[in-house]
């Protein structure tokens, strides 16, 4: 989203989607400052710190073919995977292995950068060979 997120969106990504102000500024392009200044200007009812049941966790992963596209398309760390659903890095990773997913090694940079892949399949996707 470019324009300055509406009332029922903000709500949607705290009460349906379940999302932190983290995960928020990545999938809005904003800071996560201006995420809690949107939040607090329409006056979304946002608790920080609940203790309310994750919606994603090791045993409930997101859906296999979702993590696919995020990981080897779009070339998102596992981090910043882990951040628009709210559960840590290792979180993923688990997730990944359930999937079999391969793992970008060390030197994998999704900058454009000379890299190192050891998977022929993944280096097709990216358009390597």
């Amino acid at each position: 989203m470019t324009s300055t997120p509406t009332y029922e969106d903000l709500y949607d990504m705290v009460h349906e989607k379940h999302m932190t102000p983290n995960a928020m500024s990545i999938e809005l392009g904003m800071t996560r400052e201006q995420v809690c200044y949107a939040l607090w200007k329409n006056e979304v009812p946002y608790v920080k710190n609940s203790r309310k049941k994750r919606r994603y966790t090791r045993a409930n992963p997101i859906e296999e073919d979702r993590l696919r596209d995020m990981y080897e398309v779009k070339l998102m760390s596992m981090r910043e995977i882990g951040a628009m659903f709210g559960v840590g890095q290792d979180t993923v990773r688990v997730w990944m292995q359930k999937y079999d997913i391969t793992i970008r090694d060390n030197c994998t940079n999704k900058r454009g950068r000379i890299f190192r892949v050891n998977d022929p399949v993944l280096a097709a996707k990216l358009g390597l060979i």
